[in-house]
Order: C-alpha cells, then sequence, then structure tokens
C-alpha cells in the first residue's frame, strides 16, 4: 500500500512539474513575442506547415493550457483530477483551440498590429520584403527589428518597401482625381 502512494504521489508530482514547466515556458516566449520583445520571429524563413510565425499566437494559448493542467496535479486524490480534468482541462483546451483558430486581434503583438492596421494593402508582401531585406545578416536583423519599435520608422521602412516594389504610397496620392 506505501509503494501504490508513493507512486501516486511522485506521478502527481511528475504531471504538476511538467505541466506546469512546459507552461510557464511557452507562455513566457508567447508573452515575449506578443509584447514585441522577440520581433525576428517575423523573419523566420522556410515553410512551416503546423508551427510558423503566422501560428505563435499559439504559444500563449499553450502555455495557459498547460499551466492549467499542472495545476490539475494539486488535486488531492485521483477522483478530483478526473473531475478537474473533465471540467476544467478539457473545456480550455476547447477553448484554446477556438481563440486560435480565430487569431484574435489582441493575441497578435502590437507592432504588427500597426503594420496590419496602417498598411492593410502591402501587409501580405511586408513579410518577404523584410526577409529579403534582412537575409542572415544578424547586424541587419536587429537594425530592423529595431525599426519595428515605433510607427514612424514602421511607416518609413514601409514607404521604402513601397518603392522597392513598385507600389503607390495611398498616403502621398490624391484619392478621387483622375489622371
Amino acid at each position: 500500500m506505501v509503494t501504490g502512494e508513493v507512486s501516486q504521489s511522485s506521478a502527481q508530482c511528475g504531471h504538476l512539474i511538467i505541466g506546469l514547466g512546459i507552461g510557464l515556458a511557452c507562455l513566457s516566449f508567447g508573452l515575449a513575442i506578443r509584447l514585441g520583445y522577440a520581433k525576428r520571429y517575423f523573419l523566420v524563413r522556410g515553410p512551416a506547415p503546423f508551427f510558423g510565425p503566422a501560428n505563435y499566437h499559439f504559444v500563449i494559448l499553450v502555455g495557459a493550457v498547460f499551466l492549467v493542467l499542472g495545476l490539475i496535479g494539486l488535486g488531492r486524490d485521483v477522483e478530483t483530477r478526473r473531475h478537474l480534468f473533465g471540467y476544467v482541462f478539457i473545456p480550455s483546451l476547447i477553448l484554446a483551440f477556438i481563440i486560435g483558430l480565430w487569431q484574435p486581434w489582441w493575441l497578435k503583438p502590437r507592432w504588427i498590429r500597426q503594420l496590419q492596421e496602417n498598411h492593410p494593402d502591402i501587409y501580405p508582401f511586408l513579410r518577404e520584403a523584410a526577409q529579403e531585406e534582412v537575409g542572415t545578416d544578424r547586424k541587419k536583423m536587429e537594425e530592423w527589428c529595431s525599426k519595428m519599435d515605433t510607427v514612424e520608422s514602421q511607416n518609413e521602412w514601409v514607404a521604402e518597401v513601397r518603392k522597392r516594389l513598385g507600389m503607390p504610397d495611398p498616403r502621398t496620392t490624391k484619392g478621387g482625381e483622375d489622371e
């Protein structure tokens, strides 16, 4: 009987440590991206069929779900943990999945929201343009990341990209006039 209790206790402790560890790691990384401290992810190249820059908003959600899973490990007995799993974890997993598919604006970093809102016509091309501009040069990457810190420098960079791509700047063209 003592061996079963020790085994159950160590399994409970393992679930707690693993759940909280993964949850805190994902939550920390996701918040770093959300707060704009990790702009480099925008420059990631190559195909990312499941998890890439377009899906990084999931990191915060996965972290929250793992935290819930780790906290379930605090349940005193198996029955309590089973109830918590069914009534707390499963709904939080479903909610995280729905929020992840919805991609709400509040999960996106402010600098990305600003680019999308201020330059909706060119936004789809900006990631590729940034990747081409920066390449693998670390210094260029740091310079580009600092350009994304303010709206003014973002606008300047987007104007440069527009010029390179031969796209008109809607802020300088006069609307409603025939040419």
